[in-house]
């Protein structure tokens, strides 16, 4: 063959590279070679140029081909989240082949985290969420004790609390107030309000700000100042259907019409909270003395602790005590009684004596749980037996064991997150009963509700479970 009848050797190589040494390759060069030749014999100088023509075609379509193997052998997103995924589908499947023991195992599942779940909405409404105040830490409540004289624990005094609220340096805030039943008398039949008597102070106090109308004033909580009230939100719903212009508006309390100046927010509307809020009338000039029957809470100064304000509070007793004109009866019940003033934590004294017994309520439930746990992972062994023949054939073809363990652990995620679904829907169903068959003795059942806490918590319950009954299997 002749120089002019041989295709250009840099072409030829380029060729060559491009379609690699395949057996489809080497047919694709060899067509070029055996046309160019023949075209070569009628006219060289024409060949040459349709060989270049035609071997850019091929390059060009070579690495569209090539491009596009590359883009489909590629890894479309996170490999980690490819391989997750897969493992979920081949769980999916694999429990939908045995549809008896994905029922069984997963309402099994359901009831122990329904149950678990139940009692923790308790324990997170009655003993972990905050009250629903701002800064709730730093609220306390101010009583009194009398050892020496058998009293434990009991109320606060008008005197002791306006001699606190003026000389007191621990507190950001002190109020006092007193709850009491009356009479809404404005209509034909009087209804029956829970009222109370409160200190100006007491709203700032809970940082409570008005949506309408305000508290009432230092000035309106003189003895002989005109009669004014703040309602709440739930009596200006209930007794005005949230009529909008209420406030300025009267009503009347025990006969004695009193001037609406402002509208609680919603927020404070709770279990054993009062309708209407009235001034207490206090003298300061001439408070009343040794009346041991209001409840005084009180807003801490950042940093300050409820012993170190207790310390200080005690101090001042003693301090008043001193003073010229106390009775000599009311320094004997001080001295003799051994009084002394204490401050607690609002939260703690609210929730009292439950505490211990609800985390131990939660425990037992929680051996429930891991009863349930038990149970499905004996259900995952006996159906591992079943599947030894599965598995040794899939070891044989090369499947390694980090991959089957994989595998069985995918199952038991997708187990829980079926059984988790299906307790919380239970629990959330179960709960009113739980509520309604509670004793009133525990407080703040109010808050109590199936929320973003509890759910986290019941999944994090079904996780924990998936390892516990998905690794014995494994």
């Amino acid at each position: 063959m002749s120089a002019k009848q041989t295709p250009p050797a840099v072409i030829r190589s380029l060729i060559a590279r491009l379609l690699g040494p395949t057996d489809v390759g080497r047919s694709i060069a060899g067509d070029l070679d055996e046309e160019f030749r023949e075209r070569a014999i009628r006219d060289p100088r024409t060949a040459r140029r349709w060989y270049r023509r035609e071997a850019l075609g091929v390059a060009v379509r070579s690495r569209r081909i090539a491009r596009g193997r590359a883009a489909a052998m590629a890894p479309k997103g996170d490999p980690i989240m490819q391989v997750l995924w897969h493992d979920l589908r081949g769980a999916v499947r694999a429990l939908v082949k045995q549809p008896r023991f994905t029922v069984v195992a997963a309402a099994t599942l359901a009831v122990g985290i329904a149950a678990v779940t139940s009692i923790f909405s308790v324990v997170n409404g009655v003993l972990i969420k905050p009250l629903p105040y701002p800064h709730a830490e730093r609220l306390v409540n101010v009583r009194s004790t009398a050892p020496g004289l058998g009293y434990p624990e009991f109320p606060q005094s008008p005197d002791l609390y306006l001699y606190f609220r003026e000389h007191s340096d621990s507190f950001e805030d002190l109020a006092i107030y007193q709850a009491r039943r009356a009479n809404l008398t404005e209509m034909e039949t009087p209804i029956v309000v829970d009222i109370s008597a409160a200190s100006p102070s007491f709203f700032s106090t809970l940082s409570a700000t008005f949506a309408q109308g305000r508290p009432f004033t230092v000035e309106e909580d003189l003895p002989k100042a005109t009669p004014v009230a703040v309602v709440s939100h739930r009596f200006w719903m209930r007794h005005r259907g949230g009529r909008a212009g209420f406030v300025g508006e009267s009503i009347r309390i025990d006969g004695v019409s009193r001037q609406v100046v402002g509208i609680a927010p919603a927020w404070l509307d709770a279990r054993d909270t009062p309708d209407v809020w009235i001034p207490t009338g206090f003298d300061p000039q001439n408070p009343t003395i040794g009346q041991f029957g209001w409840n005084v809470i009180g807003r801490l100064e950042p940093g300050i602790s409820p012993e170190t304000a207790e310390a200080r509070l005690d101090a001042l007793v003693k301090q008043a005590m001193g003073q010229s004109g106390t009775s000599s009866i009311y320094q004997a019940f001080i001295n003799d009684g051994k009084y002394r003033p204490i401050v607690l934590d609002m939260k703690q004294d609210i929730v009292g004596d439950v505490r211990q017994p609800l985390w131990i309520l939660l425990g037992t439930v929680g051996m429930v749980l891991l009863i349930a746990c038990a149970n499905v992972a004996n259900l995952f062994l006996i159906r591992a037996e079943g599947r030894q023949r599965e598995i040794a054939v899939r070891v044989a073809l090369g499947g390694r064991r980090t991959t089957l363990v994989r595998q069985l652990l995918s199952e038991a995620l997708v187990l829980s997150a079926v059984g988790t679904a299906l307790g919380v829907l239970l629990s959330a169903s179960a709960l009113p009963a739980i509520l309604a068959l509670a004793p009133t003795s525990i407080p703040r059942l109010d808050q109590v509700r199936l929320d973003v806490n509890v759910v986290l918590f019941a999944i994090a319950a079904a996780a924990i479970s998936a390892i516990v009954f998905g690794l014995v299997p494994a």
